[in-house]
C-alpha cells in the first residue's frame, strides 16, 4: 500500500540522498566537503536511535533531500550572484523552548518596518534555478502531511505556510546545527553537534539572511528560534549590531510542554516513542542550552532585552513597545495597531489545549531544577 504511493523502505544512505537531491536539482556542486562528517552522522543516527517505521524514513530521508538541495542552490547562487545587499542588523527571538517565542515574534514582525520571513521562505530560501517557483505549495502541502500525521501539533506549535517562522532551518545545510535533531530522536547526532563549533554555520545562516533581504528591502528582518539560546555570542560575532530578544518562564512548565512537544514531533517518524525518554531529552536540551546560554550572558554585555511570559500573556502590546524601546526602534500609533490586530488575531489556546502531565514524561519538579534551575534569574542577576 506504502509503495503504491511512492513511499518504501529507501536507506538513509548519505551518497544515495545526495544523488537524488543533484538529479533534482540538476546540479552537482555541493561545495566544501565541511558538512559531511555531520551529514554521514545524522543519516547514521536516524537509523540506530530515531526507531523509524516506515514513514518516518521516508519523512527524515525527504527533509535531508531538502537540505541538500539548499545547499547546492545556495553554493550555485554564490557563482552568479557575488554581490548580496548588506543585512539591516536583524531582531533575533531566543529563549529555551516553550517559553512564548513564537507568539513574540510573531507580535514583532507585525511591525511594518519588519519583516518575518515566513515559513515557505526559511524551509527553501531559494527556487529551482528553472520552472515555476512552487516552494510555497510545496510548504503548504507539508504542513498539511504533518498534520495529518501529528494532529496535535497545532496546539503545542502552530504552523502557516505564510506566517513567521523559526529562522534555524537556515542553518541545516551546514549539518553542523543541532535542529535536524527535532524531526526524530537522533540522539547521538544531537550530543555530537552540542559539542561543534557553530561559527561557519551561522557565516551561512548571515549569507542566506542577506538573501532573504532582498524580500524585503529596507526592512529590519524579525527573527526567531529557541536554538539560538547558546549560540549568542557567536551570532554577534557574525551580525555586528543584532539586537536579541530573550523569554522567560516558569521552568516546570517549559520541560513539561517541551517534553510533550518532542512527543509528537517523533510520533511523526516512529509508532515506538517512549514517553519517558522524551522527558530525558526535554531534560538534556535544557541543561545544555540554559548552561551556555548563562555562561555567555555573564562573560559579557550582550544586547539583550528579557521578556517575561506572564507579561507577555497579560499585556503583549505593552510587552513589545517595552522592547522596541529598549532596543531603541520606532514605536508608533500604526505599529501599535498593528500589534493589537496581531494579537487579537491569535490568541492563546487557538488551535486547542495543550495539557500534558509531568508524570507521564517521568519528570519531576526536583529533577527539572537540576537541570534548568531558576535560569532567568540567574541570567539577569549576572
Amino acid at each position: 500500500m506504502l509503495r503504491a504511493v511512492g513511499i518504501q523502505r529507501n536507506p538513509l544512505s548519505p551518497e544515495a540522498i545526495k544523488r537524488e537531491a543533484a538529479a533534482a536539482m540538476k546540479l552537482g556542486d555541493f561545495g566544501p566537503p565541511d558538512y559531511e562528517e555531520g551529514l554521514a552522522l545524522y543519516c547514521r543516527s536516524a537509523e540506530e536511535d530515531g526507531r523509524l517505521d516506515i514513514v518516518g524514513r521516508e519523512i527524515v530521508r525527504r527533509a535531508v533531500r531538502r537540505v541538500l538541495s539548499n545547499r547546492l542552490l545556495l553554493i550555485e547562487h554564490r557563482k552568479s550572484n557575488p554581490e548580496l545587499p548588506e543585512l539591516i542588523p536583524p531582531v533575533i527571538v531566543m529563549g529555551l523552548p516553550r517559553t512564548g517565542t513564537t507568539f513574540l515574534h510573531r507580535l514583532l514582525a507585525e511591525d511594518p518596518q519588519a519583516f518575518g520571513p515566513p515559513a515557505w521562505l526559511v524551509w527553501r530560501p531559494l527556487p529551482r534555478l528553472s520552472g515555476a517557483d512552487r516552494r510555497r505549495e510545496i510548504t503548504i502541502r507539508a504542513l498539511e502531511g504533518m498534520r495529518q500525521l501529528s494532529p496535535q501539533l497545532d496546539f503545542k506549535h502552530y504552523q502557516e505556510a505564510d506566517e513567521p517562522e523559526e529562522c534555524y532551518h537556515l542553518l541545516d545545510p551546514s549539518f553542523r546545527g543541532p535542529g535536524l535533531a527535532t524531526l526524530c530522536q537522533a540522539t547521538s547526532y544531537f550530543q555530537w553537534a552540542g559539542e561543534q563549533d557553530l561559527r561557519p554555520a551561522y557565516g551561512m545562516y548571515h549569507e542566506y539572511l542577506r538573501i532573504i533581504q532582498r524580500e524585503a528591502p529596507g526592512r529590519r528582518l524579525t527573527l526567531k528560534a529557541p536554538l539560538h539560546t547558546p549560540y549568542l555570542e557567536e551570532i554577534l560575532a557574525e551580525l555586528p549590531g543584532v539586537r536579541f530578544v530573550q523569554a522567560h518562564r516558569d521552568p516546570l512548565e517549559v520541560a513539561g510542554s517541551l517534553a510533550s512537544l518532542c512527543y509528537s514531533m517523533f510520533a511523526m517518524t516512529s509508532t515506538r516513542v517512549d514517553a519517558r525518554e522524551c522527558g530525558e531529552v526535554a531534560l538534556q536540551l535544557l541543561r545544555w542550552m540554559a548552561a551556555r546560554n548563562l555562561e555567555q550572558r555573564q562573560r559579557g554585555s550582550l544586547p539583550v532585552v528579557d521578556v517575561q511570559y506572564t507579561d507577555l500573556v497579560r499585556d503583549p502590546v505593552s510587552t513589545v513597545r517595552q522592547v522596541h524601546e529598549a532596543h531603541g526602534l520606532d514605536w508608533t500609533l500604526e505599529i501599535e495597531e498593528a500589534v493589537r490586530d496581531g494579537a487579537a488575531k491569535r490568541p492563546q489556546q487557538r488551535q486547542g489545549t495543550h495539557s500534558y502531565d509531568l508524570a507521564d514524561f517521568g519528570l519531576s519538579e526536583e529533577a527539572i531544577n537540576d537541570a534548568v534551575g531558576d535560569h532567568a534569574a540567574q541570567v539577569m542577576a549576572g
